[in-house]
């Protein structure tokens, strides 16, 4: 576990690489993920999740191509409809006060998995973000566990890949 590490060379945290191992056996094809570091400006551990339609997705300035754009959206947010599903179960049981989950659009063929305002955590104190961090990671393992619950169960969550 510990020769994983993220973009920043720091070793990912056990509850983030268990989580991208249960996207990804329950057919979610991850890019990036982060457990959150407390002295990077960010505590809030995330994954980004690429859409069957990445392939349609490329830079261009030509307005043409706006709606090929606009299609891999549509389809990126339809794959992601299930686990908006889950997240939002998953929200709607969390004990109060503990931090909320949000699936984020992310370019036209990617969303991230992430939490609500994760945005304003540079604003707070490093021990301010190592409390929200830990809860973050809690938060993390808990939908884990309902991950896993749903992976024990054989239920298909994903839509036929295009």
């Amino acid at each position: 576990m510990s020769a994983i590490v993220d973009a920043l060379g720091m070793p990912m945290d056990e509850k983030i690489v268990h989580l991208v191992s249960l996207l990804r056996h329950l057919g979610w094809d991850t890019t990036a993920s982060c457990s959150g570091h407390a002295t990077r400006a960010t505590a809030g551990p995330y994954v980004i999740i690429r859409s069957p339609a990445a392939h349609w997705h490329y830079a261009s300035t030509d307005p043409r191509d706006e709606n090929r754009m606009r299609e891999s959206t549509n389809v990126t947010m339809r794959q992601a409809a299930p686990l908006l599903k889950i997240v939002e179960s998953h929200n709607a049981s969390a004990p109060a006060g503990a931090p909320l989950l949000e699936l984020r659009h992310v370019g036209h063929a990617h969303v991230g998995l992430c939490f609500v305002n994760c945005d304003f955590d540079r604003l707070r104190s490093e021990s301010e973000m190592r409390k929200v961090l830990e809860q973050r990671r809690a938060e993390i393992d808990r939908l884990a566990a309902a991950l896993e619950r749903i992976a024990l169960s054989s239920v298909p969550l994903i839509p036929e890949r295009r």
